[in-house]
């Protein structure tokens, strides 16, 4: 009657009623019956299972009949996850009368802990209960690859005796890692109420073996259970330790042993373990031993690792027993030239490739659950790359002071890959090492701070040095790295800005911006994408011209505009991992490979006092940029219908300026010529063809001419004008144009010390053949400036002899008197071959000195300006 009370209360009040049949008579009687179908996983959990959560598509059937003793039950499920385990496709089977009871369970999977390198397919367990004994059979299978037909096979009788339970193994065996561990026969374990005894409990493979004998009993704290170790490869255990957690590798010999003493388990030791691994770092051999203290109630612990003889690790110390719960631990760790990639496992998140060695005196008191830890640590030679910024450090000395709830160091210097210093002060604070915190402040000197690809960051990469201040801090409970920054750039900065996407952006008149990646490039880009959304940064930065700034429309085609200037940027990423730009820079000097369809390359040099302003999104800036590209041309194809003097036949400086302005993504382009040689009157010619009015076919002849001049080289006649001997050797031009734009596009990837340029030009009954190259670089720590173009002019076939001399070239050298580059003397060698004004004298020479100050008003100018004459201590001269 009791029995019938419970499973009614169960039935009606916990049971969904439309997830029930029952099947109950009108009047209590000695006869019950009932039969259920649970379908509600939740119940299951709630009523029986607190520690076990059933899949969706869980279902129990059971039918139980009080008047024959009769019980079957039955269930199927999808998945259960119970104590760290899961299971995959369950099906369960039982039944049960007066004299015996059954049960079998399938299970097609068992991942154990959860972990995908560790499980048991087709695993299968059946039970037979009957009278006093229970007889159990277990098997399954790790890798149906392997070609055995069982990888486990565990056979085990329990007998249930009034005094005491009894229960061994016949015929068990395990395979691990390809061996096959085979217990031995004649096994016993026996239970009662106060002992646990363990005899002949032997696992061994052909060259390994475990063996397990002795007993524990409450009443008797001499008796002990021994655990032999001879040949164990600690290797077994790599499938069941969470990566993330240790990689251990070893061979293990000696004994183990466990006692109880005042209701606690104590373990006790003589074991030798040779070539131990700790995560994949060799730490050599080791001895652990451990011993009962019984003056002191206390386990004492006496661990040494070796290292080549050496000492490396070194552990010390007790375990009480009669202390407080709170302070059982006296423990002295010892480090002594450890290798620091020993931490790479739990490090390699934040910092990757740590080396270095540590040694170190560290107290342990407290107890285990919150160790409580002093001294100190002294890092010798450490190096590292940090992921996020992927740049390289190293710290040749830095000494670590450890308290209780705070790990810390103060004022460690930091080498960066091509030794720039960087001084640095970090505290990580917790609550037994859990609730981290941690926070890192840097002083910066010329130091790298990013050193990255567009794999790395497609937002922006590059690589810089600043100088200024940096604090980084990350707290474990919002699992968020700050980086916030107040920093100048310094010299060998380059920073990128990709525009390019996957799709076509923008087609203006004669500019196309076309797509860098095919589709497997921006798939292998996906893959790389790093994941911002656990970091916040924003970067106070000053821009200076040391550093150079690149937009990338196109890399593939080098369509990029590399700029050098001034100005003032924050840079932001916020908590949902959104980059962002704000402020105003403004050019100093740079160039823009102007590229159509890959084809026709040329380099435009950026004029000074160009404009980029962003306000948040980085593919959003506003331009106002001007380019100038300058080539040789002769004004006599474009005036042909209103001059013809010999004159200009010369080819001459044309100066092609480009505007870009408006929206960075889709800019207005515009163009315009410029004749830096020509005199005011042929420069009226010239304007009255191209700039009579604002008319559609003004503009459309201008463009005309604008395109001419970058594929060709030369000027066409206007419309309606007979051309013919104009446009003789067209051909020719275009295709040695063609190649000298190649050419010239190879050359400039040479050296990123010097820019390199070939140009040809065919010559005509006009003009003489040309052979051009120009080179540029900066020397002596960039204040010494070389720009320079040497070549060959061959005029016997020319009609134009106004100058014979058959050598062409330019030389200019500019020198930074003052280290900001403000004073400057420069000096030039031109030669007149090109110009309509200078025809006497095949040469022009000029030397001159300069000085440039930004001022708000007199007084501030001529402040800075007595400054460069200010006597100067010998440290600032050094300095400078």
């Amino acid at each position: 009657a009791d029995f019938r009370a419970v499973v009614n209360n169960l039935i009606y009040n916990y049971l969904p009623s439309q997830n029930k049949e029952i099947y109950t008579p009108q009047k209590v009687t000695n006869n019950f019956n009932f039969r259920a179908t649970i379908l509600n996983t939740d119940i299951l959990t709630k009523l029986f299972f607190n520690d076990i959560r059933f899949g969706p598509n869980t279902k129990v059937v059971g039918e139980y009949n009080s008047e024959d003793n009769h019980l079957v039950i039955s269930g199927t499920a999808d998945s259960v996850k119970a104590y760290g385990n899961k299971f995959e496709a369950i099906n369960l089977s039982g039944k049960a009368n007066n004299t015996k009871l059954e049960v079998n369970m399938d299970v097609e999977k068992i991942l154990v802990f959860n972990l995908d390198s560790l499980y048991m397919n087709d695993f299968k367990l059946s039970g037979v209960l009957k009278n006093d004994s229970l007889i159990t059979d277990i098997t399954w299978l790790n890798d149906s690859l392997s070609g055995r037909p069982l990888d486990a096979s565990l056979n085990n009788i329990t007998y249930f005796q009034p005094d005491k339970i009894t229960s061994s193994f016949r015929n068990a065996f395990i395979y691990l890692e390809d061996l096959q561990w085979q217990l031995s026969e004649e096994n016993l374990i026996e239970i009662d109420s106060s002992s646990i005894g363990i005899s002949n409990f032997k696992f061994a493979n052909e060259s390994q073996k475990i063996v397990v004998d002795g007993a524990i009993s409450n009443e008797d704290t001499k008796q002990q259970i021994d655990v032999m170790f001879d040949n164990f490869d600690l290797g077994l255990f790599k499938s069941l330790i969470p990566q993330n957690v240790a990689q251990i590798e070893g061979v293990f010999n000696g004994i183990a042993s466990l006692k109880k003493v005042n209701n606690e388990l104590l373990f006790t030791s003589d074991l030798n373990i040779n070539n131990f691994k700790l995560n994949d770092y060799l730490i050599g051999q080791g001895n652990i031993k451990s011993k009962w203290i019984v003056e002191k109630e206390a386990l004492n612990i006496d661990a040494k690792f070796f290292n080549e003889k050496m000492p490396s690790i070194i552990v010390y110390g007790n375990y009480f027993l009669n202390k407080t719960i709170d302070d059982n631990l006296d423990f002295l760790i010892t480090l002594n030239q450890t290798e620091l990639s020993i931490l790479d496992t739990y490090l390699k998140s934040f910092v990757s490739d740590l080396n270095g060695k540590a040694t170190a005196n560290i107290i342990v008191k407290g107890n285990l659950k919150t160790p409580k830890l002093t001294g100190k640590v002294n890092l010798i030679n450490t190096k590292g790359t940090v992921n996020y910024l992927k740049t390289k450090y190293e710290v040749p000395s830095l000494l670590i002071n450890i308290t209780p709830d705070m790990i810390a160091f103060d004022n460690a210097i930091f080498l960066d890959e091509r030794k720039n210093k960087a001084y640095g002060t970090a505290t990580l604070f917790h609550k037994s090492f859990k609730n981290l915190s941690f926070d890192l402040g840097m002083r910066l000197e010329n130091f790298m701070v990013l050193n990255t690809n567009g794999l790395d960051n497609p937002d922006y990469y590059g690589i810089a040095f600043a100088s200024g201040m940096v604090d980084i801090n990350y707290d474990e409970y919002t699992s968020k790295t700050g980086i916030e920054a107040n920093i100048t750039t310094s010299k060998n900065t380059i920073f990128n800005i990709p525009l390019d996407g996957n799709e076509e952006i923008e087609e203006n008149n004669y500019i196309t911006f076309v797509t860098i990646m095919d589709s497997s490039a921006l798939a292998n880009m996906v893959e790389e994408e790093v994941d911002l959304s656990n970091y916040t940064m924003t970067f106070d930065l000053k821009v200076t011209d040391d550093a150079e700034v690149r937009l990338i429309f196109d890399e593939k085609i080098g369509d990029i505009m590399k700029s050098k200037g001034n100005g003032n940027l924050k840079l932001e990423i916020n908590s949902a991992g959104d980059f962002s730009i704000f402020g105003d820079y403004v050019v100093k000097s740079g160039d823009y490979l102007f590229t159509l369809q890959n084809v026709i390359n040329k380099r435009f040099n950026l004029l000074e006092g160009g404009t980029i302003k962003w306000n948040g999104d980085p593919l959003d800036a506003q331009l106002d940029i001007s380019a100038s590209y300058r080539t040789r041309a002769r004004l006599y194809d474009l005036l042909l219908s209103m001059d013809t003097s010999d004159i200009l036949k010369k080819r001459v400086p044309v100066d092609l300026e480009l505007h870009m302005k408006n929206s960075l993504l889709a800019p207005d382009i515009s163009f315009d010529i410029v004749l830096p040689t020509a005199d005011e009157d042929t420069k009226n010619k010239v304007k009255s063809i191209l700039y009579v009015s604002s008319q559609e076919e003004n503009i459309q002849e201008l463009n005309r001419q604008v395109f001419s001049l970058l594929i060709l080289n030369r000027f066409l006649p206007p419309p309606g004008t007979d051309g013919v001997a104009g446009n003789a050797g067209l051909e020719k031009t275009a295709t040695s144009e063609l190649l000298s734009n190649q050419l010239s596009n190879w050359l400039s990837k040479i050296s990123n010390d010097f820019d390199i340029g070939f140009n040809y030009r065919p010559g005509d009954e006009f003009s003489p053949q040309e052979l051009e190259f120009a080179i540029s670089t900066q020397l002596l720590n960039d204040r010494l400036i070389i720009d320079s173009n040497f070549g060959f002019a061959d005029r016997q076939n020319s009609s134009t002899n106004q100058n014979t001399n058959n050598i062409i070239g330019d030389v200019v050298l500019e020198y930074k008197i003052s280290k900001d580059g403000k004073l400057r003397v420069k000096a030039f060698n031109k030669s007149n071959q090109f110009s309509l004004l200078e025809i006497n004298s095949p040469y022009t020479q000029g030397v001159g000195i300069s000085y440039k100050e930004e001022f708000d008003s007199i007084g501030e100018f001529f402040s800075s300006f007595y400054s460069l004459f200010k006597r100067r201590t010998k440290k600032q001269s050094l300095e400078d």
